[in-house]
């Protein structure tokens, strides 16, 4: 199975690492994650088991783990709504996934919108490494001029754990925390949100590599190229329904 993570190294706070290739987690450019001081949330493998958790580059060695990727929390245990709120809008680089911001070529979008979304990127990444009150701060400060509604139609693609280790994915549209507590329900206790609309894709390879690929989930703007993958290999080439 080939998972899209596409907003790694893509986005602000989607941060990648891979023990034997790489010294420290790669970034975009204009953030050095060693230098943030509020944590990343990340899926990664410790000790030859899943994990997710958060990742402190100021308290803990990413030397700890075999591999791992960040993404925008949508699902933390049982946290506080609000204080999962200021993760994802600290984490989220791209505020269309937070609030109904269309911008660049969609439909629906107009100067006031792409230009606000530009003013709110502008203060992230001021802000990419502060700690997280001082980066929810000053985005808040910004959209509370403005009426802002949440965005509940785009295509997100989410990744999470269960009680017992398993990887559990959702691909759906919606408000990025019902999704979260769509998981929840599945017995999901961690989710992250790894890549959005016309980046994911989901590929079945029931020969493994180099061979045919069966295309499982996809959106109709799906753009093929893409920074990173998350591959999957499974215990046998069968399914079952839940």
């Amino acid at each position: 199975m080939v998972l899209s993570c596409r907003n790694v190294l893509s986005n602000f706070r989607c941060i990648a690492y891979i023990k034997d290739l790489m010294p420290e987690p790669l970034s975009v450019l204009y953030e050095n994650p060693n230098q943030s001081k509020r944590a990343y949330h990340i899926l990664g493998q410790k000790q030859g088991k899943l994990c997710i958790e958060t990742w402190n580059p100021t308290k803990t060695s990413c030397e700890n783990y075999e591999w791992f990727i960040s993404g925008v929390p949508v699902l933390w245990d049982d946290i506080d709504p609000q204080d999962l709120y200021k993760k994802i809008v600290t984490e989220a680089a791209d505020h269309s996934h937070v609030w109904g911001l269309p911008r660049g070529n969609h439909p629906d979008a107009t100067d006031k919108s792409r230009n606000l979304w530009q003013e709110i990127q502008n203060i992230f990444q001021v802000n990419v490494h502060e700690s997280r009150d001082i980066a929810y701060t000053a985005i808040e400060d910004c959209i509370k001029n403005h009426t802002m509604k949440r965005e509940t139609n785009y295509l997100h693609n989410i990744l999470g754990l269960d009680n017992q280790g398993n990887l559990c994915q959702l691909v759906e549209t919606g408000k990025l925390e019902d999704l979260g507590q769509k998981l929840a329900k599945r017995n999901v206790k961690r989710a992250l949100c790894v890549d959005n609309s016309g980046s994911i894709t989901i590929q079945f390879y029931k020969k493994g590599f180099p061979g045919e690929a069966c295309q499982l989930a996809a959106a109709p703007n799906q753009r093929p190229p893409g920074t990173a993958y998350l591959v999957v290999v499974l215990p046998d080439a069968g399914f079952g329904s839940l």
